[in-house]
């Protein structure tokens, strides 16, 4: 996690009863293909699929090596879950729809389609066909026709994944337009009375990080329940909940059996009668993205909210700027991270259920300091003050300049070791930070994910890091005996995903990883 995320520790690792609030099972409607994304509708369920029905555009796309349909939109009787037909071509193109919304009287749909409109297809600078969201109107024999592409699209980003608030003054939806924190973020705008639309406003920091915040559902009683692969989980996307009591300012999640190690997501729910349906790649599915419906058993205690905060300074009481604050739990598990702002200052959310927690300082030419703490429920804002006693023209052995700098990830293309453009530039900050400091020696050490051959992975990796120890001693100018490279294949990994062990892409991407740690001061 970074620098700007104020997180809640989630409900699903601090209580014991979160595994039994819930009891799911598998739709009977799904495929063996991608079912995903529900949405109620007063008969039943719109729903988005690959499953190919033969249509007169049956066009396919590549993924993953294999020629699949495109994602179309269905529809599935409440009363016969074997009544299932694909809604009408003027909502179904030759591209992808998914993820719909309805409005109260239920005349109106929002749904989310690649940029295609009037048979235009429109791409990005990146040669990339984006997401769009777009309304339909239902028509007098009951299909949907009348498609029109909301103004505040755009051909540079995506806008994805409507959700409506309980009186529709509100649409909700993911987007990567300009002012996102992450990859993707929860925004919303005003629909006024005569149906034109306000400025669309980000949720902020408590919703959005710097992952992806995707798949918003507002409930009747205006609960927010969004995905998320960045807030604390367990692994790829999970599901979470915000309430509106709490004014949008507390972050849950739904715990098991709901979330997962894979990707859990597209929650509905239905408050009066405690039911609703989400998605998940989950091995237990049919296809590749299934949907389950669930039944609420136990409603949600929010857990025990509290903070540690504190200022981080030298031995001299000078507040130090930018500093590395990580929040580790009592097992050394890291939960958060961020950099101690203008002022010196840290902040981080945590659960006040008697919990211990480690905080530790960092800076580059400082001695680093761990402060422990306990925090209850009658104790539950803590402060906690760090002090780095400078080292005086030294820099720390061991420290990893891939943190320390902020580096962006070093990235290789598949099976090359060439030094590529866009790790050029985050070299360039490792050779400009050698010569402020002429006597420092690093090692370049890079690492890959358990996939491949541990021979091939560690041949690969070498490569890689000798590669890219030449690039600073050849392009920067730094002299060779003071950079290394070794590579160490899959033998470091971060996390549990060894050889024959399913993991998400999310977590194979912690392995990957490239570090320059000072070896010599």
């Amino acid at each position: 996690m970074k620098n700007i995320l104020k997180i809640i520790l989630i409900l699903a690792t601090i209580t014991s009863y979160s595994q039994n609030r819930y009891e799911i099972k598998l739709t009977e409607f799904n495929s063996k293909v991608s079912d995903f994304g529900p949405a109620y509708t007063p008969e039943g369920l719109i729903f988005a699929s690959e499953r190919d029905t033969m249509s007169a555009s049956n066009k396919r796309h590549l993924i993953n090596g294999k020629l699949r349909p495109f994602l179309q939109l269905f529809f599935v009787d409440k009363e016969d879950s074997k009544a299932i037909n694909r809604l009408k071509k003027a909502v179904n193109k030759k591209y992808h729809e998914s993820t719909v919304a309805l409005t109260n009287d239920g005349n109106s749909m929002y749904f989310t389609r690649n940029n295609y409109f009037h048979k235009r297809v429109k791409k990005d600078s990146n040669d990339i066909n984006l997401l769009k969201l777009f309304k339909s109107t239902k028509q007098s024999d009951g299909s949907w026709g009348d498609v029109e592409e909301l103004p505040f699209n755009n051909d540079h980003y995506s806008v994805a994944h409507p959700t409506l608030n309980s009186d529709n003054s509100r649409l909700y939806f993911a987007s990567d337009m300009p002012g996102t924190l992450g990859k993707s973020d929860i925004w919303y705008v005003t629909i006024s009375d005569d149906n034109t639309y306000g400025v669309p406003v980000n949720l902020g920091q408590t919703i959005n990080t710097t992952g992806s915040d995707t798949f918003p559902f507002i409930s009747k009683k205006g609960d927010l329940y969004f995905a998320s692969d960045t807030h604390i989980g367990h692994g790829g996307l999970d599901m979470f909940v915000s309430l509106k009591d709490e004014n949008y300012t507390n972050i849950h999640n739904l715990g098991e059996p709901i979330n997962t190690i894979s990707d859990d997501f597209s929650l509905i729910f239905n408050e009066e009668d405690k039911t609703g349906y989400f998605s998940s790649n989950r091995e237990s599915g049919l296809g590749d993205d299934d949907i389950y419906e669930f039944k609420e058993l136990i409603p949600l205690v929010a857990p025990c909210d509290g903070t540690i905060s504190g200022m981080v300074k030298d031995g001299k009481g000078i507040i130090i700027t930018a500093a590395n604050v990580v929040l580790t739990d009592i097992n050394g598990k890291e939960l958060n991270r961020m950099k101690s702002d203008s002022e010196g200052k840290y902040h981080f959310n945590i659960d006040c259920n008697n919990k211990k927690y480690a905080i530790t300082g960092t800076k580059i030419s400082y001695e680093k300091d761990i402060k422990s703490t306990q925090v209850t429920r009658e104790e539950k804002n803590p402060i906690v003050d760090l002090v780095l006693k400078a080292i005086v023209n030294e820099v720390a052995i061991g420290v990893d300049l891939t943190k320390e700098l902020d580096l962006n990830p070093i990235y290789f293309d598949l099976d090359k070791s060439y030094i590529r453009t866009d790790a050029a530039i985050e070299l360039q900050k490792v050779i400009a930070y050698m010569k402020k400091y002429p006597n420092i020696k690093i090692q370049v050490r890079s690492h890959t994910d358990s996939r491949g051959s541990d021979d091939y992975n560690l041949k690969l990796s070498d490569r890689r890091a000798k590669s890219t120890a030449k690039y600073i001693i050849d392009i920067g100018g730094i002299s060779s005996n003071r950079v290394t490279g070794m590579g160490y294949g899959e033998t470091q990994l971060q996390n549990h995903c060894s050889n024959g062990i399913k993991c998400s892409k999310t977590e194979h991407q912690l392995n990957r990883r490239s570090e320059f740690i000072v070896v010599d001061n």
